[in-house]
């Protein structure tokens, strides 16, 4: 089967890049599509843009169209999916985070919509009654791939399209993850809205040789290569694996920088990460505020956030704090608490500020609708995204 996988505004787009991969193994013909960089920096798409993304889509003759989105991007999908529909018989199979958080919404607007990880496409792929794919709606969700080493490398080859995007090619950063899942329940995160279509759901993680082997392989596709981002929703868990890591990446030249959390950083595993090459950790904090905090979810007290920054920056490591602003949930008072909490950590550190997105089906969005802080306008997709105003942040020195 001819399948082209079109990636918006994610250019690591590991559901397109693994799938690529996966479908290439089992002998389809497959092209990867990659839409603009990242939303962090671009604009909305031009109309000139979208129609010549539906040229490229068209020009490599798919059977089947798989696209990846994010609720953002949900209003740019409508319409491009509206053009492709009128110059190619193939199918849509969109998938992503808005497709399990809201896929009523897609209907009008795809053939198939992916509920959960992307392998299920592998089915469909193979003409499987389409009854009988899980993880295709309205079917169940099909079972969480356990063995992550099992998976295929991510793509990056000659069926990789590049349009407005930057192309890998001399990237001195690489994004990987070595983890899917998370540990825990932030109201506003959609691994929160994951975990009801999966009630087994687990943090499951790769070995460390097949996080090594995946990383010297990148090493020799990118000559320029020289720090490796984890994506990992967080990375500073299990000791074991984190010693036996580090043992392994500091044979390397490169350096890393991942997401930690608060309640499972240690300064043994800290000191252990930057004598293997750490460059920077992020934390999430998200508020000073102790009425905030309780809607996040953040229960660890104030004082650890603080002899946290103490300990990362007695360790000479660099690390980055990461709060929610304007938040219609915080009031004058709590703010004042979060600027108090930011002049308590220590120096230096990045302050990393993100605005509050109501996603699709997650709690923090039912308790804002509620309580009547937010209408359904409010809720990502229903209207045009902000492009290149997500975050935005400073050091502290």
């Amino acid at each position: 089967m001819k399948v082209t996988l079109v990636a918006i505004y994610d250019l690591y787009s590991y559901g397109i890049r693994g799938l690529h991969a996966t479908l290439n193994k089992d002998g389809h013909e497959v092209n990867s599509i990659f839409f603009k960089t990242s939303a962090y920096t671009d604009d909305v798409p031009t109309d000139h843009e979208i129609n010549r993304l539906v040229e490229l889509i068209v020009a490599t003759e798919p059977q089947l169209i798989g696209i990846a989105i994010r609720s953002p991007m949900f209003q740019i999908y409508k319409e491009l999916s509206t053009r492709l529909r009128k110059l190619t018989q193939a199918k849509i199979l969109v998938g992503g985070h808005h497709a399990i958080a809201d896929p009523k919404s897609l209907l009008p607007y795809a053939d198939f919509i992916c509920m959960g990880e992307g392998e299920a496409m592998r089915e469909l792929c193979a003409k499987q009654p389409l009854r009988a794919i899980k993880g295709i709606y309205p079917n169940p969700s099909a079972p969480e791939i356990q063995d992550l080493d099992t998976l295929e490398f991510d793509y990056y080859g000659d069926q990789c399209i590049y349009y407005m995007a930057d192309e890998p090619a001399n990237e001195t950063q690489m994004s990987i993850y070595s983890s899917r899942g998370c540990f825990f329940n932030c109201p506003f995160c959609f691994e929160d809205i994951l975990k009801k279509y999966y009630p087994d759901h687990k943090v499951r993680r790769k070995s460390v040789g097949r996080v090594i082997q995946e990383i010297r392989r990148y090493r020799e596709m990118f000559p320029k290569l020289k720090e490796i981002v984890f994506s990992d929703l967080v990375f500073t868990y299990n000791n074991k694996w984190i010693n036996e890591f580090c043992e392994e990446f500091s044979k390397t030249d490169l350096i890393f920088r991942c997401f930690g959390h608060v309640s499972l950083a240690t300064e043994g595993m800290l000191k252990t990460m930057r004598d293997a090459g750490l460059n920077y950790v992020t934390f999430g904090v998200e508020s000073g505020s102790l009425q905030c905090r309780k809607i996040y979810n953040r229960p660890e007290p104030l004082d650890k956030i603080i002899e946290l920054s103490k300990m990362t920056a007695g360790l000479g490591i660099k690390a980055r704090f990461d709060f929610i602003v304007n938040s219609p949930l915080e009031t004058a008072e709590g703010w004042q608490e979060t600027k108090k909490l930011i002049y308590q950590l220590s120096r230096p550190c990045v302050i990393r500020n993100f605005e509050l997105r109501f996603f699709p089906a997650a709690p923090i969005t039912k308790y804002a609708l509620e309580q009547g802080i937010i209408t359904e306008e409010n809720i990502e997709g229903n209207t045009c995204c902000k492009f290149g105003s997500w975050s935005y942040n400073y050091e502290l020195s």
